[in-house]
């Protein structure tokens, strides 16, 4: 499997279970939302060494780009 889908799967199983934890719905805009994360992390963050806290960082960014 080619690293950059592995890196998105990786991203989207950790949106997964931020939502989980914070006990909401998957939204309609999902596919949306996580490829905007996965460009934020390619963009900003390490990426081999990317996070969670990176993932958090691209929904937070999302949400405010929503302003």
């Amino acid at each position: 499997m080619n690293s950059e889908y592995r890196m998105k799967d990786n991203i989207e199983s950790v949106f997964i279970n931020l939502i989980v934890r914070m006990e909401m719905d998957i939204p309609e805009n999902y596919e949306d939302i996580v490829q905007y994360i996965y460009k934020d992390v390619l963009e900003t963050a390490d990426p081999i060494n990317w996070s969670v806290d990176d993932v958090v960082i691209g929904f937070r960014r999302w949400i405010e780009s929503k302003k």
